[in-house]
């Protein structure tokens, strides 16, 4: 039985990657991982449901319905939130679920936890706002004292709701102008 080279590539490459994913991964690097998988997530879900948004106020416009820009702008607040949390909880695995509440500087996993969850929350660079306008002090570990879980919450999701809105009304825009009235 000959096999053509494109199958015997694919079989290969599956094997790759069915052993990739029994590979031993050091915990830490998994978290820094899962949040960086949420972090690009959380920009196609942003988009996405931008789009959405637009494409509802587009609807509305066209057919002369009242709320139109009102509707679209509520469309991705609420697509962008169950999206973000719909995501989050499929992309982080316990131990990153971990890092939410882990306020300990002592703690080992501190590190790769505040990194993971501060790189998150610089979606739009509120993080390095905050920083820049309150400095961090350096803990005996070497490391720059982790910003609390919940004000890492609050900058993702303000984040997350100020650019979804405002990609959002981008596309509105660009919607009137190039697409209702042609």
């Amino acid at each position: 039985m000959k096999r053509s080279l494109s199958q015997v590539l694919v079989s290969v490459s599956l094997m790759l990657v069915a052993s990739m994913a029994f590979a031993e991964v050091p915990i830490e690097t998994g978290i820094i991982d899962a949040f960086a998988t949420l972090k690009v997530s959380t920009y196609v879900i942003v988009f996405l449901s931008a789009l959405i948004g637009a494409g509802v106020y587009t609807y509305r416009h066209k057919k002369i319905l009242k709320f139109d820009r009102l509707l679209g702008l509520v469309t991705t607040l609420i697509l962008t939130i169950v999206l973000y949390q719909g995501a989050a909880s499929q992309i982080l695995d316990e131990t990153a679920k971990v890092c939410w509440v882990m306020t300990d500087a002592n703690d080992q996993l501190i590190s790769p936890c505040a990194q993971g969850r501060e790189s998150l929350a610089n979606l739009i660079g509120l993080k390095s706002l905050y920083i820049t306008i309150s400095p961090r002090q350096i803990l005996d570990t070497g490391i720059a004292e982790p910003i609390g879980p919940i004000a890492i919450k609050f900058m993702i999701y303000f984040s997350v709701l100020l650019s979804s809105l405002g990609l959002c009304t981008l596309f509105q825009w660009l919607s009137k102008k190039f697409f209702i009235y042609r």
